[in-house]
């Protein structure tokens, strides 16, 4: 039977909770649970029940299996048509989970700044 890493756990929902620019305070309010617990979880110091875990899930935009063992559903994420977006998930699948923290940064600046593809002339 293979046992939970609770520190594996909380950290992969520290980086989702960062990689969606929210704080433990806006993560805890749309979770339901204390922002205290949740500083608890991200640090591997709890197990909690599995109904927390939902909630956690729930209010990350993630199933709970990719929670648990880290693959993404693509019901979750949406169905991604076009061949760009499609690459972009399957690159993604490759990376660890600093890398995916680094690429979520830089889009982020993108829509921040309003960077296009499109050189000036």
């Amino acid at each position: 039977m293979m046992e939970l890493d609770l520190n594996k756990l909380g950290k992969k929902i520290k980086i989702m909770r960062i990689m969606l620019d929210l704080t433990q305070r806006e993560l805890s309010e749309k979770a339901d649970i204390a922002e205290k617990y949740l500083s608890q979880i991200e640090n591997g110091n709890v197990n909690c029940s599995i109904t927390m875990m939902y909630n956690l899930a729930n209010a990350l935009n993630v199933s709970l299996d990719y929670l648990f063992e880290g693959q993404l559903n693509c019901t979750s994420m949406g169905e991604y048509s076009d061949p760009v977006s499609q690459a972009i998930m399957t690159n993604l699948g490759t990376l660890s989970e600093n890398q995916k923290v680094y690429i979520n940064e830089t889009i982020n600046l993108i829509k921040k700044h309003g960077i296009s593809a499109e050189t000036e002339n």
